[in-house]
């Protein structure tokens, strides 16, 4: 059953993570409300941390947004790779630059 709110759309973008080991993490997908990390390291479900981006990715401008980590699970894609996890973290407010790049994405294909 599909528990999702809002639509997903795949992209990958170098984040930092505040707490994280190494620092950083990928995103895998992303809606309005959250993104879906590929990273080395987790953090337990419900810890709070703080995601720096780059949006549009490369670009001069860095955003941030508190967040909370709500699932982690193996990286089924890659698991003996350098990134053996996926880390969901659900935003604490809205990232108004992240709605913004996300519109102009075509929606994630769901397998």
């Amino acid at each position: 059953m599909e528990r999702r709110e809002h639509r997903r759309r795949r992209f990958w973008l170098p984040v930092e993570v505040d707490g994280l080991d190494g620092g950083f993490a990928v995103s895998h997908d992303a809606s309005e409300h959250g993104l879906l990390l590929v990273c080395s390291s987790t953090l337990d479900v419900g810890a709070s941390i703080r995601i720096t981006l780059r949006l549009p990715p490369g670009g001069p401008k860095r955003s941030a947004v508190s967040a909370r980590v709500v699932r982690v699970a193996p990286n089924d894609e890659d698991p003996q790779g350098i990134w053996p996890y996926k880390m969901a973290v659900r935003f604490d407010e809205a990232l108004p630059e992240l709605e913004q790049f996300l519109s102009e994405l075509p929606e994630k294909a769901e397998a």
